[in-house]
């Protein structure tokens, strides 16, 4: 028996627009041409309309036998693939009889009145007439469709219950011969099922369904391996809770994704229900976005100070109540903190300088040009805070999204060790390098504004939070059971999905982050452990230098993937050569050189042996020159205009060469990078507020030739690209 609890009741209204609401695109472009139709004929029976809002073409209209015609045949064909449709459908067969015996009534009054009309064709109320006959045929025909439709649901509800017992039958598998013939007819019915729901998802109008339902198919097909691993080891070692731990997780995942597709074919999800993938109001950057609106939309005739103050107010608090928590995160560079500290307390002093110009302006005591002044200080103050936030994300981009396999690696290591006390503290390692991710990557999300690509973050970061306590479970069970075959298995491949979704979330966040940001971050975290492995070698520490060359390697190798990942997306051309060529270089041979030097270093320190300073400072100037090199070419790609306010306050946070590193190569005439930025630093950098105190017309020149001068350098440098290495 049909639902009627799917039935959408069409209706029309008396002036010819429609009410029909249809969840499904076919059913509503089978009808919406019809309507637009019936709304101009309904147009055309006021003589007042007809002329001005039809327009009539010449030469097109056909004779209104041959059109009365058409109409029967239409309706014959029509009744005809009805009826097939009610015999093949038995459950709807007297509900599709009911409305096909409307069709046919409404069609053979339609038909007696097309052909009154006919006769007549300047009688508007025989006109009307068959408009209204009209309007009683498309509803029938919109009930018809709106059943054969319900049909199409009721196929796929079907399809989901037999899922449903397929589930319950791999739940209630006693062994393995009984668990292998249940899961291949639940894999024959959820094979039956993800096309249904396809065919259903492309058929979808709401844009946040049809990823809601894109989802849950992708659920459903990416658990079915580790549906039938997670079965296997339950009935191969009942007696670890672990093993009942993931059965359970993952059975419930796969039901959870089911009940969700029943519920966007039953009309129970509504995209109101899926606000967590698309919510703004958690967005700084769209809080940041609010606040430039709120300040460019005040009106000084209508400015209330009591009531805007309060607003504002409370709105830039709110606004830096969220940045101290970014700034406060143990990956904040500590320069990095202080500047958007400093930056936050100057926003609060100029949105002061801001109300008190309105307030001035309303008794004269200020004029439009202070406001305006305020105004603009305003925006660019929060422009700025916006840079630094960013760079503050990717400090923690740049130190949590680097060797994100290795906690994974290691736990699996020492649960095939079967060290119990060392597998509590991995896994607690990796469990909270799970949760570092997730955090990173709702930072990211906080700061951008690409709202498909937040979508994208959210999707991966919830399949990373699933799986990484069923990570731990599968590593609880090898330790157990170190020579299961079962065991391994099932390790094996929880370990692939999330090696796969962990990359996923990594390739999304990288989407939503600007790649040079993220160069200019990674360049100086690399300058800084580059000077920090001086140290080490200097205090003669081969487990720190280690340490920091192994991240130095880290950085260096995510460096050439992300702009990599960046120049897939342009068409190859000398740029995208040249930017490549300098990854190669990198990638292929700088960083095996490093590793090499610091290999050397190492062994000579943990053998009490003389030290060749001068090779490790080669290597570690090489690395450096490298990730330049690379930053630089890739900034060619971008031909943005110049903003002199915006660039000449990007002091990004350079750490300069610390005393202990000169000490390295005090006795070498090696070049290192620090050097190079103290040179440059030598003189006082010249200030933005040096730049704002000018006046209008030197700052506009200032730009002028500060624009001049970086197209030419870009066109120097692609002219230079045609002939470099070409001899």
């Amino acid at each position: 028996m049909v639902n009627q609890g799917l039935m959408v009741s069409p209706s029309m209204s008396a002036s010819g627009s429609s009410e029909l609401s249809f969840q499904s695109k076919t059913v509503e472009s089978l009808i919406g041409p019809i309507i637009n139709q019936l709304n101009q004929l309904n147009l055309a029976s006021n003589p007042q309309t007809s002329s001005t809002l039809l327009k009539r073409k010449k030469g097109t209209s056909k004779k209104a036998n041959y059109l009365v015609d058409s109409l029967i045949k239409s309706i014959e064909l029509f009744m005809h693939h009805a009826n097939d449709i009610a015999q093949e459908n038995g459950e709807c067969r007297d509900e599709i009889m009911r409305c096909i015996e409307e069709i046919r009534q409404h069609g053979n009054m339609m038909i007696e009145a097309s052909r009154d009309f006919s006769l007549d064709p300047l009688s508007v109320q025989k006109r009307l007439h068959m408009v209204k006959i009209s309007k009683d045929l498309l509803n029938s025909i919109a009930t018809l469709l709106q059943i054969g439709d319900l049909i199409d649901s009721n196929l796929l509800l079907q399809s989901i219950q037999r899922v449903r017992q397929d589930l319950v039958q791999l739940k209630q598998s006693n062994n393995q011969d009984e668990l292998a013939a249940n899961f291949k007819n639940y894999g024959s019915d959820l094979i039956e099922l993800t096309n249904l729901a396809g065919k259903r998802q492309a058929l979808l109008n709401d844009l946040r369904l049809k990823d809601e339902l894109a989802s849950c198919r992708a659920i459903l097909k990416r658990n079915s391996l580790k549906l039938f691993t997670s079965s296997k080891t339950l009935i191969r070692h009942p007696e670890l809770s672990a093993a009942q731990l993931n059965h359970d997780m993952v059975y419930k995942e796969q039901d959870e994704a089911l009940e969700r597709i029943q519920s966007i074919v039953t009309n129970e999800l509504t995209s109101d229900n899926l606000s967590h993938l698309y919510d703004e109001t958690a967005s700084l950057s769209s809080a940041l976005d609010e606040l430039d609106r709120q300040i460019l939309s005040i009106d000084p005739s209508q400015f209330n100070e009591s009531r805007m103050r309060l607003k504002l107010e409370t709105q830039l608090e709110n606004i830096i109540s969220a940045v101290a928590l970014m700034a406060d995160s143990e990956s904040t560079r500590a320069a990095r903190r202080d500047r958007i500290v400093n930056e936050c307390n100057i926003l609060r002093q100029a949105l002061q300088d801001l109300l008190n110009a309105y307030t001035g302006a309303k008794t004269n005591e200020h004029t439009t040009d202070h406001i305006q002044t305020a105004t603009n200080d305003m925006t660019k103050l929060t422009r700025s805070l916006r840079r630094l936030l960013r760079k503050a994300v990717i400090d923690h981009i740049s130190d949590s999204f680097i060797e994100v396999n290795f906690p994974l690696d290691s736990l699996i290591e020492v649960a095939k060790r079967g060290d119990q006390k060392q597998l509590d503290e991995y896994s607690q390692i990796f469990l909270d390098n799970a949760e570092k991710l997730l955090e990173v990557s709702s930072m990211a999300c906080s700061m951008s504004n690409n709202l498909e690509g937040i979508k994208l973050v959210r999707m991966a970061a919830i399949q990373v939070q699933q799986l990484s306590p069923q990570i731990v479970n599968c590593a609880k069970i090898l330790s157990s059971r170190q020579s299961s075959k079962v065991a391994l298995e099932n390790m094996d491949v929880f370990r692939d999905l999330c090696t796969k979704n962990v990359k996923l979330l990594t390739d999304s966040v990288d989407d939503i982050t600007q790649v040079n940001d993220f160069l200019s971050v990674c360049e100086n975290h690399i300058l800084d452990e580059l000077n920090r492995s001086c140290v080490a070698l200097r205090d003669a520490e081969p487990d720190l230098l280690d340490r920091l060359a192994g991240g130095i390697r880290g950085r260096c190798m995510r460096v050439c993937n992300v702009v990599l990942s960046e120049t897939d997306l342009y068409e190859p051309d000398e740029v995208i050569d040249k930017i490549n060529d300098t990854v190669y270089v990198l990638r292929d041979q700088l960083i095996g050189n490093f590793a090499h030097g610091v290999h050397h270093a190492v062994a000579c320190l943990q053998q009490q042996q003389q030290i060749d300073d001068n090779g490790f400072v080669e290597a570690s100037r090489l690395i450096y020159d490298g990730i330049h090199e690379v930053r630089n070419a890739v900034l060619m790609l971008y031909d943005n205009g110049f903003d002199a306010e915006s660039e000449l306050n990007d002091d990004d946070f350079v750490p300069e060469m610390n005393s202990a590193s000169q000490q390295v190569s005090a006795d070498s005439n090696a070049y290192w990078p620090g050097y190079h930025y103290k040179a440059e630093s030598e003189q006082e950098p010249f200030k933005e507020e040096q730049f704002i105190n000018y006046p209008q017309e030197q700052r506009q020149q200032i730009q002028r030739q500060l624009e001049s001068f970086r197209q030419e350098k870009k066109n120097f440098d692609r002219e230079v690209l045609k002939w470099d290495d070409k001899g």
